[in-house]
């Protein structure tokens, strides 16, 4: 199709079929059911690119169906629950360093946190940056 070119009824319900398939994610093991149109709600992510490629993603196995990926799976609750409900909240049982790294593997942006867990997650932050402070202090001497 020409860019700028209406898409026929045809290509529309094409796409709408695809965006209504059931789809499991096997995430470190944990398997999560959900559908393609519930990925497709925030551009731009890696669960996007996933839920427009279907069988074509790298992460796809035939054999069982799912797409796996080596990820935390406790982290990916918190991110899966995003896509469902527009409400990023952090499992507060998980390190910040390890959310943070699992917001840049899917996509994710920081500001996406909710105020309610930001308080936790900058703990992280500002940890991190003392630490990093003292190790300049102590290895530049």
């Amino acid at each position: 199709m020409k860019a700028g070119s209406v898409p026929s009824p045809v290509d529309m319900n094409v796409n709408r079929k695809r965006l209504d398939c059931h789809i499991t994610l096997n995430v470190g093991g944990t398997r999560h059911e959900t559908m393609a149109s519930t990925l497709a709600r925030i551009p731009g992510t890696r669960l996007a690119l996933l839920a427009h490629l279907l069988e074509a993603d790298e992460t796809y196995d035939p054999v069982s169906k799912e797409y796996f990926f080596d990820r935390n799976a406790v982290a990916f609750n918190s991110v899966i629950h995003f896509y469902r409900s527009d409400e990023l909240h952090i499992d507060q049982n998980i390190c910040g360093n390890i959310f943070q790294s699992e917001l840049e593997n899917w996509g994710l942006k920081e500001s996406d946190i909710e105020p309610c867990c930001w308080g936790t997650y900058s703990k992280y932050k500002d940890h991190k940056d003392t630490l990093t402070a003292l190790d300049d202090n102590f290895v530049g001497k």
